[in-house]
């Protein structure tokens, strides 16, 4: 299939340099006008068939051109409709990789000027796999392409943790900002409602922190990319917050915390860790960090609680 001249008889030169009106080719069987682009007129700085402007020509063959545009990268086939219909069957066996990877490429972070200056890796590999293709070796251009596909799947998947990540601690800060809005930090806010909020947003940061720990063993497959993974990631900052106020809460106001309280006695202020102070703030902050970093250990003591203040009794016999 590869380099076949125009069969004998095509005229499409002829009939899309003549009249307005559509002609069709008795040789190949296609219909031409004045408005139909011949192959040899595909040129940088130029729309394509599409109307998206060439940027940059990758392959010219005898009968086809590879070239990347404002869109991507694709093909203008033979002028030929007969051999256009032979160059289609050619790219059907690496269509499916084809099209994945041309998505995945589109996904990709990339700076806007550097992509419409020289284009990237994926978009060479695409253009090569194409040419290789209409040549007759459907074959090795599968190959390039899986090739090609396996890279921009860790690629995106890295981009993707990246993102959420991003997003943790976006909302982290978000977090931060309201509780001082609030009156954290205040010298005039209330030295209770500050200890509380202290642990809140030191619960926020811990929370960042542990996802920060295990990004990287999230899978986040390229098409899996949504604003539910960041809605999902605020959702556990927002728990973290949350857990640092009751790990705090827990300690003043259950049995759970009265070891603890008991072994920071001589480094706390009179009144414990019920209020704000100079001497007690870095371990509200450890406490509100311990909570935001283990999501699950303020409902385990939460439950511990429960089962300790309920009689015995009560409680359902094994």
């Amino acid at each position: 299939m590869s380099g076949a001249a125009a069969p004998t008889g095509c005229r499409a030169p002829d009939l899309a340099a003549g009249p307005k009106q559509r002609e069709m080719c008795q040789g190949c069987g296609g219909a031409f006008d004045a408005g139909t682009m011949l192959l040899a007129e595909l040129a940088p700085g130029r729309p394509d068939k599409l109307g998206n402007r060439v940027a940059e020509i990758y392959c010219r063959g005898e009968d086809f051109c590879v070239y990347r545009s404002t869109l991507g990268v694709y093909v203008h086939f033979a002028d030929c409709r007969a051999r256009e219909r032979e160059q289609r069957r050619a790219l059907l066996p690496i269509a499916p990789r084809l099209c994945r990877l041309r998505y995945m490429s589109n996904q990709m972070a990339r700076d806007r000027l550097w992509r419409q200056g020289g284009g990237g890796f994926y978009d060479h590999e695409i253009g090569e796999a194409i040419a290789l293709a209409l040549q007759g070796t459907a074959g090795e251009a599968d190959r390039l392409l899986a090739n090609g596909e396996a890279l921009a799947v860790e690629r995106l998947r890295n981009e993707n943790r990246v993102a959420y990540f991003l997003s943790c601690l976006a909302s982290a800060l978000l977090v931060i900002g309201v509780l001082f809005a609030a009156g954290l930090g205040t010298a005039t806010g209330d030295a209770q409602f500050q200890a509380y909020a202290a642990a809140a947003a030191f619960g926020a940061v811990g929370a960042a922190f542990s996802i920060a720990t295990g990004v990287a063993d999230l899978s986040l497959a390229p098409y899996q990319r949504s604003a539910m993974n960041s809605a999902m990631g605020a959702l556990r900052v927002l728990i973290g917050a949350v857990s640092g106020a009751m790990i705090l809460l827990i300690c003043n106001a259950t049995i759970i915390g009265e070891p603890v309280l008991k072994l920071l006695e001589k480094f706390t202020e009179a009144d414990a860790l019920g209020t704000l102070g100079t001497r007690n703030w870095a371990w509200i902050g450890m406490l509100g960090l311990l909570g935001g970093f283990a999501e699950r250990l303020v409902p385990n003591l939460l439950g511990s609680a429960a089962g300790r203040a309920t009689p015995r009794s009560a409680q359902p016999s094994p």
